[in-house]
């Protein structure tokens, strides 16, 4: 980990120093919200964004404005999940382009 920020505009200045290999967000952030903050990030540099968010049926909306710009969803399968609502409804969506068990996602978060 290289740093953290407790909201987008800090993060966009330690971004300038910089870029890191993937990004960790959260849709719903102080001064900016997360959605915006990711068109900001890709639109710099096309970037790994990996997104935490509680956001299940409510969230349809936003992880569809998410995948509009520029995500690829990965959800974790049925099998190796705890608790698998936020990925089911993902998967419902179609909007889960991946499917993988919890030991491969960082794989496919990093594109190995």
């Amino acid at each position: 980990m290289i740093g953290a920020a407790s909201d987008p505009i800090f993060a966009l200045e330690k971004l300038t120093r910089e870029w890191p290999d993937v990004i960790v967000l959260d849709v719903e952030m102080p001064r900016m919200d997360g959605i915006a903050f990711l068109k900001k990030i890709m639109a710099a540099h096309l970037t790994p964004v990996v997104i935490c968010s509680s956001l299940t049926e409510k969230g349809a909306e936003t992880t569809m404005q998410a995948l509009s710009a520029g995500t690829a969803t990965v959800a974790q399968d049925e099998h190796s999940c705890v608790v698998f609502g936020m990925p089911k409804e993902a998967i419902k969506l179609g909007a889960a382009k991946r499917i993988v068990p919890l030991h491969e996602i960082h794989w496919v978060i990093l594109g190995n």
